[in-house]
């Protein structure tokens, strides 16, 4: 147990079924903290900024050791009205299904969305089921054939999207990608860079 801990047992106490006190464990201190913070952010304008969001989900998400899917439900005023977790999932892997995440926010009149996810792993990188599971923020199409109506050429990484598609049914842990998927897509993010500043470095 962590020195944080210790000290945290040693001075709070909680009512056990017998109505008798005795020092909190470091798991019954992180609920309680979890039920207050949720209560002090729930119709307060507090989700303004990403600082935010992080301490508010680092709170929620920090201690599972599992992954899950979740969603925090947003009014006009970016006031939080509920924080659900949708999808809970292994040590390494969440399955994630699009229309209940539609379903639940049209239940809840959310007028916004923050979709979040954890690794347990402590490993921020997106894995590779992440990333498929997840659009560009941006994206950026040759102008030419953006006019004749082409959208299939976009330069992002819908060539390694397109390929787990084919390959992969979102179960379990997707399939490592060929070199050949890779090259591609890295070719494709160089052209974008060089066309965007006029250098291939």
């Amino acid at each position: 147990m962590s020195q944080l801990s210790l000290s945290i047992e040693s001075s709070l106490l909680v009512r056990d079924v017998t109505g008798e006190y005795r020092p909190a464990n470091a798991d019954e201190v992180l609920q309680a903290a979890q039920r207050l913070l949720g209560a002090q952010l729930r119709g307060r304008e507090v989700l303004t900024s990403p600082q935010a969001v992080r301490d508010f989900l680092r709170v929620k998400l920090g201690a599972l050791e599992h992954e899950v899917f979740a969603v925090l439900m947003l009014d006009a005023q970016n006031r939080l009205i509920e924080y659900v977790e949708l999808f809970r999932g292994t040590v390494n892997q969440a399955s994630v299904y699009p229309r209940e995440v539609v379903k639940e926010s049209l239940a809840l009149n959310a007028a916004a969305a923050i979709f979040c996810h954890n690794h347990p792993s402590g490993v921020a990188e997106p894995s590779r089921a992440d990333e498929v599971l997840t659009s560009d923020s941006s994206r950026y199409w040759d102008a030419a054939l953006y006019s004749t109506g082409e959208r299939t050429a976009s330069f992002d990484k819908q060539i390694v999207r397109n390929w787990l598609s084919a390959y992969w049914d979102k179960r379990g842990t997707p399939p490592a990608l060929p070199q050949e998927i890779v090259e591609q897509t890295a070719a494709r993010y160089r052209e974008l860079i060089e066309r965007l500043t006029g250098s291939a470095e």
